[in-house]
């Protein structure tokens, strides 16, 4: 029961004449809840009863009063950062009241439920906020935030430099074969920054002892291009500077009259000459077998490494879409 004078606003009322809750969090980091100035309103509910002449009586259960507490407190919450950066969170934290007894405090249903929630976090998007209570009479209630992970950064910072090395290290393979000196040095030149852009991003992140979803997604990169490489160099082509091959003295004279040794002389050197035509004909048609091998094996690396690393990207990301 509430008494007023009969001019005064039910508002009036003392913070001091009124219960008030000692309210503290218990994962918080300082153990500790500071409270600015509590707002206590009384709803005005029923006429209220002339008492004394000067003074108006409100009875409490038909003029409940509100006692409203603004908590500050810096609270932790376990994340399992297995789905980096396409995660979303769930953080409970744990309230008690400290001045009522653990079992004197009643909580009536569905009044004793969340209001609004919060919309802004720097990191995250508020997802859901649950006021939680317990099944029996307690001091104790719980409040569970959802959070999901705000990707955009990593889209543009991650995702797409890294995709673009991808194609830049793909298209290595689609070079002519002869142009290896181009194909070798952009495969490792991209190899290279992809592993540069790896160890800044992982700088910024927390340390886990398991690997997080982006690190699934560099350790792909990073096989790839590695593949890239390796094919580049089993496709490599060596090209033969000299223009002929010289022929060798031959100190084989044979005796006899002269017409006699320039007709030995002619025959062996056409001999050698068919001799040399058969084995450069020989290496050519090698050569060609082994380019056209070489042709093949290029070709179906292109065509294996770009199906996979498609299906790769499409349930990647299929993936994170759907945890959303």
């Amino acid at each position: 029961m509430m008494l007023v004078k009969k001019n005064d606003p039910i508002n009036s009322v003392l913070c001091s004449q009124l219960w008030s809750p000692n309210v503290q969090t218990f994962n918080s980091l300082e153990f500790a809840t500071t409270a600015s100035h509590p707002v206590i309103m009384a709803k005005r509910l029923s006429p209220g009863k002339r008492v004394d002449g000067e003074y108006l009586s409100f009875p409490g259960h038909g003029n409940p009063v509100v006692n409203i507490n603004d908590l500050h407190t810096h609270t932790y919450c376990r994340y399992d950062l297995l789905k980096y950066p396409d995660d979303i969170q769930t953080c409970n934290i744990t309230f008690q009241i400290l001045n009522v007894r653990q079992d004197g405090l009643k909580w009536e249903l569905p009044s004793s439920s969340e209001v609004k929630c919060p919309v802004f976090h720097e990191e995250f998007w508020v997802k859901d906020c649950r006021f939680l209570l317990p099944d029996n009479f307690s001091s104790r209630f719980f409040v569970q935030l959802t959070f999901r992970r705000k990707n955009a950064y990593h889209i543009w910072a991650t995702y797409l430099p890294c995709i673009l090395l991808l194609g830049i290290g793909y298209g290595t393979l689609l070079l002519p074969l002869d142009n290896f000196n181009e194909r070798d040095t952009m495969s490792l030149t991209t190899l290279l920054v992809f592993i540069s852009l790896y160890a800044q991003t992982t700088a910024s992140l927390p340390r886990t002892a398991y690997l997080k979803r982006i690190d699934l997604w560099y350790v792909f990169c990073i096989a790839f291009l590695t593949l890239v490489i390796f094919t580049n160099l089993a496709t490599s082509t060596t090209t033969n500077t000299r223009g002929t091959t010289a022929e060798g003295p031959f100190w084989w004279h044979p005796s006899g009259p002269v017409e006699q040794r320039n007709e030995a002389w002619s025959s062996k050197k056409l001999s050698n000459s068919s001799t040399q035509q058969q084995q450069q004909q020989e290496q050519q048609r090698h050569e060609e077998s082994r380019r056209k091998r070489k042709e093949l094996v290029l070709k179906t690396a292109s065509v294996v490494l770009g199906v996979t690393s498609l299906i790769f990207i499409i349930v990647y990301f299929t993936g994170a879409y759907i945890t959303m």
